[in-house]
């Protein structure tokens, strides 16, 4: 591939709090990922995937999110949208992410 293009494999657990009463959902995505470089700062990844639930009585579903970030030195901060589809509807979240390469 291009320098600027990356392909690869993604996993992580995701929490989404209840509120007003409603349940805790979490979740394992599993999934693929692509990212692709702008520059030498300027970065979008998006990931595709399905999304394992570890709540009794959950059903898993398809994982998305999308981040639009900018890279200094070793950090990554970016804005990022991510969600997941099960049967009846879906969960989302928008948030704010700093990642550290090692």
């Amino acid at each position: 591939m291009k320098d600027n293009l990356a392909l690869g494999v993604a996993s992580g657990y995701s929490i989404f709090n209840g509120d007003n009463g409603l349940p805790n959902y979490s979740f394992i995505p599993v999934g693929l990922t692509g990212r692709a470089s702008y520059g030498e700062h300027f970065f979008y990844t998006g990931k595709l995937g399905y999304a394992i639930a570890t709540e009794s009585g959950s059903e898993g579903g398809f994982h998305y999110e999308s981040k639009l970030g900018y890279m200094f030195g070793q950090t990554d901060v970016g804005v990022f949208y991510k969600g997941i589809s099960v049967n009846g509807g879906s969960i989302g979240a928008l948030g704010l992410g700093v990642a550290f390469k090692i």
